[in-house]
């Protein structure tokens, strides 16, 4: 699992560096469809590994509804 977390932080930091709020979002949710998709595990347990605190799963998994990227 520590692979995910690093490729979580580094999706993380790419997102940081462009100075947005909207690119942090935009990385995580990518990083949450790519570890579901590659390691086959649920979206909570994506976003445990990616470090998002339980109280916000609502919100990411409300978001990838939302572009059209829901997993579950």
């Amino acid at each position: 699992m520590d692979k995910m977390c690093n490729l979580g932080q580094a999706w993380f930091e790419e997102g940081k560096e462009e100075g947005k709020e909207e690119g942090i979002v935009t990385t995580l949710l990518r990083a949450i469809v790519s570890i579901v998709k590659h390691y086959g595990v649920t979206t909570e347990q994506a976003m445990a590994n990616l470090g998002i605190p339980e109280n916000e799963y609502d919100k990411y998994n409300k978001l990838l509804e939302k572009e059209g990227l829901a997993l579950t």
